[in-house]
């Protein structure tokens, strides 16, 4: 028994050492503009030497920096404010273990998921939240560090010909995930390139704008980007990369959107050459906050900072975690944001949704220079296929193996309508609803239903805004001398091409990118690249779609071109040739097997949907709201959170959607919450803070039922009442008001539909060509009735000098 424990401790203790020896110190003292670093060194060679792939065999070792600083604390005087430069240190800076990330609020749900492993959550978003969320839990505003992965190659990194630089922009939200969650290591080594990965600030702290002195402030997130890639130009050749071949790669749908914003900021030109987007863009719904100042007053109201001049010198005194709960108590309608980028016209100089796919827009002399300057990229840009989309994970797993039911399809689309849209949500509703069903069936069954589901919240938040996206940009490119390419892909990693099996994504095609399948093939998962969760699922097949996915993306890296590069083509997977997107819209399928082949959209008429038709209703803007608003307002109409009245009824608002999207403003709500006010108080004679309790909504089947009233907030959300001088007080927004307020609202609502509708008869009438007609007849005929009347005055005065006077008549007679 005693021979046998002492067996057993030796075994644990060299598989132990066995696992220390795969990451030790390296002795590579690198000497930056601030400082000397010293970092770690991960042996990968000799654990990938038995596979067949050539691509993987002699991979070099990787040198990680971990926790490298790149700008000063933002705390204190700082918060809110665009980072500074680093402080110098002294002598040798050891960075080899991860840093805090930036202080975030998860969101309530899956804390609570995780804890009574509730089935309310899909089990593939459990399995990645229980390894990403303790990852997140130490934190900190001293967060602006950056990680860098440097193979070692044969030469020791001395030759003259420097490596590329990759820099991942992490995304899954605005508010919260870190860049120090995964590891560039297998990337580094299979494609010989440097990877950066980087922290900025998330939620408030990094997006909060200030309105002071009357100028839009904010963006600190972006700002922070910037200046990491800053640190990589200035500091990069040490570690032997090449300053002038950096590629930005955006992941995640928030990720992609941050990297297209610095592609059109003029604060980022000449910082990078090339850029990825994976996921999304910044032509996608949630992209761009639409409200700025309405949130920001709302935030003001529950943290007694209510002064927008002064609010964020207020706030800069509030501890973190009263900010971020703050923040979590705001009810954000679904697929929109209430901090995150916003157009300052610094940092973002204009919204890329304003743009059609034709680049048209009106535009200044400054906005015409930055659009240029968004083509002096080469773009790459694609998303995993519907069936694993992202937004997938808000179904259950009975859900996604028995399908769902119409109703549950009707709540979902209703919430989807009612944010997304302004004008026309009924028309849009049943649109969708008559595109999107299979007539070929009378009797729907469920997973029908579901994939519709999916493929409409697919096509309207990610793969339709991406089309856009390639579309403007390789218009401006088609007969440019110094042409900048644009690739579209689509990744499917079902095995079988039959296999329909709809899945929630947890940033898959990041995990493939970064060789997830393939660590968890030849190292057993030993090597931590984050909270991926592939398990003993895989297969050969998935090894080689990764293989192939990060072939043509290293290739792009160097080249600029997918299909020209130092990779070799790869014996076992069909490597196709990739051409660059067209107006038709031609893409590269990445698979497994052979599929990895281009083919035209297969769904170019629902795309035309999103991109022709629904902007064409979106132009009809005269009709009254109540007739654009849809027919529902009771809370189990709608899943989650939807917009409010003071958010409808903001008519220059618009749509915050890529497809029709105009400049916003938010309105001034004073005289309506005033008037609303008196007449409850008049009718009603009760106390404003028990207006919330009046009643139930109208039904449905009303025969006059005015618009939806307002957001649907949790069940265990109580509806206050504010009082007082506060204009931002939640009476528009209680979801459970009388029949009789709820028509009061409509009367409301009417009056304002007819002055707009009279303002807009007026405005038609003033710029019409029958306008101008009739002012120039009818300066005419005032200018000819003038000429007349001079010409009858200057005759009779005329006449009457000529006429003798009567005395003068009579010395004559007498004579």
């Amino acid at each position: 028994m005693y021979r046998m424990i002492t067996t057993i401790i030796i075994i644990v203790s060299y598989i132990e050492c066995s696992n220390f020896d795969r990451i030790v110190s390296s002795s590579h003292i690198v000497n930056t503009k601030y400082g000397m670093l010293m970092g770690n060194l991960v042996r990968l060679s000799s654990q990938l030497k038995s596979t067949k792939s050539e691509i993987l065999s002699n991979l070099p070792d990787v040198e990680t920096y971990l926790g490298i600083p790149y700008a000063t604390s933002p705390t204190g005087g700082l918060r809110f404010m665009p980072p500074v430069t680093p402080t110098h240190w002294q002598g040798v800076r050891s960075v080899t273990k991860p840093t805090p990330v930036c202080p975030q609020h998860i969101p309530r749900q899956y804390y609570d998921a995780l804890r009574s492993r509730s089935n309310v959550i899909n089990h593939e978003r459990l399995q990645y939240l229980r390894r990403l969320i303790p990852l997140l839990r130490n934190q900190s505003e001293d967060c602006l560090h950056l990680n860098i992965y440097v193979p070692i190659l044969s030469n020791g990194n001395n030759s003259t010909t420097q490596l590329p630089v990759v820099v991942v922009i992490h995304g899954e939200s605005y508010d919260w995930s870190t860049g120090m969650v995964f590891d560039g290591s297998i990337l580094a080594a299979v494609g010989r390139v440097i990877v950066v990965t980087l922290n900025y600030r998330l939620g408030l702290l990094g997006f909060l704008p200030s309105f002071a002195d009357g100028n839009v402030r904010g963006n600190y997130g972006l700002m922070d980007q910037v200046a990491a890639l800053h640190w990589i130009q200035e500091n990069i050749n040490e570690f032997g990369g090449a300053a002038s071949n950096v590629t930005i790669v955006g992941h995640g749908g928030r990720g992609s959107a941050c990297a297209h914003l610095l592609m059109l900021s003029p604060m980022a030109k000449g910082l990078f050459t090339r850029v990825v987007l994976m996921d999304g863009s910044a032509n996608c719904p949630w992209a761009i906050v639409s409200l700025p100042e309405y949130w920001t007053k709302k935030l003001g109201h529950q943290l007694n900072c209510t002064n927008l001049e002064s609010m964020i010198e207020c706030l800069r005194d509030r501890k973190v975690d009263d900010l971020f709960l703050s923040q979590a108590q705001l009810s954000v309608p679904d697929h929109l944001t209430a901090f995150g980028p916003i157009v300052d016209s610094i940092v973002i100089p204009y919204d890329p949704r304003t743009l059609d796919q034709t680049n048209k827009v009106p535009m200044t002399n400054s906005m015409t220079s930055t659009i240029i300057g968004q083509q002096s990229y080469d773009l790459l840009l694609g998303l995993m296929d519907h069936r694993h989309y992202r937004g997938n994970c808000q179904f259950t797993d009975l859900e996604i193996n028995d399908g769902i039911d119409s109703e549950r399809r009707d709540r979902i689309l209703r919430t989807l309508v009612q944010n997304l849209f302004d004008y026309q949500q009924h028309s849009i509703y049943l649109t969708l609803l008559n595109e999107y069903s299979d007539w070929s069936i009378s009797d729907r069954p469920s997973k029908a239903i579901l994939e519709s589901t999916v493929s409409i919240l697919a096509d309207s938040l990610i793969l339709a805004p991406m089309v856009r996206t390639a579309s403007q940009h390789s218009l401006k490119n088609r007969h440019q001398p110094n042409i900048k390419r644009t690739y579209f892909y689509k990744l499917n990693p079902n095995i079988s091409k039959d296999d329909t099996t709809i899945s929630c994504s947890n940033d898959h095609s990041l995990a493939y990118l970064f060789g997830d399948p393939i660590v968890q093939f030849v190292t057993d998962g030993k090597i931590n690249l984050g909270p991926f969760h592939y398990g003993t699922t895989l297969t050969n097949d998935h090894q080689l779609v990764s293989i192939n996915f990060m072939k043509y993306f290293i290739n792009f890296i160097n080249t600029g071109d997918p299909n020209l590069g130092p990779m070799k083509p790869i014996k076992k997977i069909g490597q196709s040739f990739w051409p660059m997107y067209e107006p038709h819209r031609t893409f590269l399928s990445i698979g497994p097997g052979s599929s990895a082949k281009p083919i035209d959209h297969d769904r170019n008429h629902r795309l035309s949907l999103w991109l022709s038709l629904i902007p064409k209703l979106l132009n009809q803007k005269n009709e009254p709201i109540g007739h654009n608003w849809l027919n529902m307002d009771k809370n189990n109409d709608y899943i989650s959170n939807r917009k409010s009245i003071n958010q409808q009824l903001n008519l220059e608002s618009i749509n915050s959607l890529p497809y029709h999207h105009t400049n916003v403003r938010q309105p001034n709500m004073s005289e309506i919450i005033n008037n609303n006010k008196l007449k409850l108080q008049q009718t009603f004679n009760i106390k404003m803070k028990n207006v919330s309790t009046i009643g139930n909504s109208l039904p449905s089947s009303s025969p006059s039922p005015p618009p939806p009233l307002a957001t649907t907030s949790n069940n265990n959300d109580k509806s206050i009442i504010a009082t007082g001088n506060d204009e931002r007080n939640h009476l528009m927004e209680s979801p459970n008001i009388s029949s009789k307020f709820h028509n009061l609202l409509f009367d409301r609502r009417q009056q304002h539909d007819r002055r707009h509708h009279h303002q807009q008869q007026q405005n038609w009438w003033l710029n019409s060509p029958q306008s101008t007609t009739t002012m120039l007849i009818g300066s005419g005929l005032l200018i000819v009735n003038v000429a007349i009347f001079v010409i009858l005055c200057y005759q009779l005065v005329r006449t009457k000098r000529r006429m003798p006077s009567n005395g003068q008549s009579n010395e004559t007679n007498r004579y």
